[in-house]
């Protein structure tokens, strides 16, 4: 896998501050692309390479492009957020290894990227918008 890199070259380390619900522990990620398995990437953690913690992620626009997030004056603290700054929302992707038919994106945590502050978080959206938690892969299972 090709490894992002910025207009520097080098690595690029997102911090989420708060981690990832269920992943608190885990702060520096980095994002790994690869041309096979586009648009899809892989978020992995960098603060313990034993437990290879890793999330499959994939931009909100590519699968949802009507979804849209609004940004708290929380979230644009936690985020250091200005205008100007590079920002880039992405899903996590969950794959039933048994029956990738069954593969799914999560509609109600998705994590929200500064790459210009190199700053990351997870949002748990309301549950009481109009929208359904979960949205599969395959196409069929949205008309249900």
């Amino acid at each position: 896998m090709e490894k992002e890199k910025n207009e520097t070259n080098k690595e690029t380390i997102i911090y989420f501050p708060q981690g990832i619900p269920g992943f608190e522990e885990y702060k520096r990620y980095v994002i790994y692309l690869s041309e096979e398995f586009s648009p899809f990437k892989i978020l992995k953690s960098i603060d313990n390479d034993e437990l290879n913690v890793k999330f499959i992620i994939v931009e909100t626009n590519l699968i949802k492009p009507d979804y849209k997030i609004e940004l708290t004056d929380l979230d644009r603290e936690d985020l250091r957020y200005e205008d100007g700054d590079v920002v880039q929302d992405f899903f996590i992707v969950t794959i039933d290894p048994k029956n990738y038919k069954n593969s799914y994106i999560n509609l109600m945590g998705p994590l929200v990227i500064n790459f210009t502050k190199e700053l990351g978080k997870q949002l748990i959206i309301d549950r009481y918008i109009e929208q359904p938690l979960y949205y599969f892969l395959k196409e069929e299972e949205n008309s249900k």
